[in-house]
């Protein structure tokens, strides 16, 4: 038994995992129902793939999600006779704390069981409020879709995410939600979509990294609808479903904050002087040079601080700012500005022509 991917001790950025190795065996090992991975004491069936030709050697390549900082990991496989062994590699994630993931699995190979993940006051199949295999997905050109929970207008913290569809058996498949945008009681659904035995699944629920929701379920035919689990948030309790379904509390919308303009010139100390110097205007998030000779009007939030910058070019004389028609006193290039109105600038340099 050996995992040859990741190595032992490595780190990583991504809270999915590959997982992979091999299995060689003096006794036949069953491919369903023989091997687990484990993170962290939490196990589940992890399916071989046999490679050996008259020998027993099988191979292994399953996703894990991982929790922020050191998670172990194992692998193990018992063969027909009962004995065992195992594997054992740790990995550093180096993610943030999720405050809301569901990992489903199932015991049956040929079968698809799916994950809906249901917003408070939503139903299955909803088109906005269920997260499933038709609402979070990627596209023909790799664009991961879903559904835009927190009204943002693209991919963001506040919208859930399922990983993988996964269609032919076993899963895992893993949802998260980073940033909650309703109050209230999510709901967590198992669908058998297809499959002609009866499979039981596994749904495991952590809030903020910790394990909080552990049970089983037996779908017996497709179409069958295991009403899970409920979550109710902020609290981050759970409990067996089904679940009451209040109307969901709406995301507050924040009061815009007041813009002003503020319109920067650089020109010349008299008629018969040419304007030499460019300036550079900085605030939190812009950099922007006016040349010589130049303006230029900005259109910031209330309370941004802009820092001007004169920058005489060659033999020039800077020779001081006005501001909103008032001399500044000191002529020092550097100009400071919070944006409590609108305001003009001057930057006065000379040249003779």
């Amino acid at each position: 038994m050996e995992i040859t991917s990741p190595v032992g001790n490595s780190s990583t950025d991504n809270r999915l995992l590959t997982v992979s190795g091999n299995v060689t065996s003096t006794n036949e090992i069953n491919i369903e129902t023989g091997a687990t991975i484990t993170r962290d004491g939490e196990s589940r069936p992890l399916e071989l793939t046999y490679e050996g030709s008259g020998s027993y050697i099988y191979s292994f390549d399953t996703s894990v999600e991982l929790h922020q900082g050191w998670n172990t990991i194992t692998v193990t496989a018992t063969d027909s006779e009962n004995q065992s062994g195992s594997d054992t590699i740790d990995v550093y994630a180096n993610i943030p704390v999720i405050p809301i993931r569901i990992e489903l699995t199932w015991d049956t190979n040929g079968t698809d069981v799916d994950s809906h993940f249901i917003a408070p006051g939503y139903q299955i199949g909803d088109s906005f409020g269920d997260c499933y295999f038709a609402t979070s997905y990627y596209d023909e050109y790799g664009v991961k879709h879903d559904p835009d929970w927190d009204d943002s207008g693209n991919s963001s913290a506040g919208d859930p995410q399922l990983d993988t569809d996964d269609t032919d058996g076993y899963g895992p498949e893993y949802t998260v939600l980073q940033a909650p945008p309703f109050n209230g009681i999510y709901q967590f659904k198992v669908h058998y979509y297809s499959g002609n035995i009866t499979t039981t699944a596994t749904v495991r629920i952590w809030i903020n990294d910790v394990l909080r929701f552990n049970e089983s379920g037996e779908l017996q035919s497709t179409g069958d609808v295991w009403d899970c689990a409920c979550i109710s948030w902020p609290s981050g309790v759970v409990s067996a479903g089904p679940c009451a379904t209040p109307t969901p509390t709406p995301t507050p919308t924040p009061t815009p904050t007041p813009t002003f303009s503020l319109t920067v010139y650089s020109e010349g100390s008299g008629p018969y002087y040419e304007p030499c110097c460019s300036i550079e205007v900085t605030w939190n998030g812009g950099n922007v040079t006016i040349p010589a000779g130049g303006n230029q009007t900005f259109v910031l939030p209330q309370g941004t601080q802009v820092t001007l910058d004169a920058q005489p070019d060659g033999e020039c004389d800077f020779d001081g700012w006005y501001l909103d028609d008032n001399e500044v006193p000191l002529e020092d290039p550097l100009l400071q500005i919070t944006m409590d109105a609108d305001h003009e600038a001057w930057a006065y340099s000379s040249r003779w022509r």
